[in-house]
């Protein structure tokens, strides 16, 4: 078959770690433009 079930669980969660890491770190950048804005105001 190619891949076997161990290695596609591996592979799916190396992808959904690093979806999760993006995703922080676009959040993070977003809660620190957000609150430079409001210290501003």
């Amino acid at each position: 078959m190619g891949f076997s079930e161990e290695m596609l669980k591996n592979i799916a969660s190396l992808y959904l770690q690093d979806k999760h890491s993006r995703s922080t770190s676009i959040h993070l950048a977003a809660n620190k433009s957000t609150a430079n804005r409001t210290s501003w105001n």
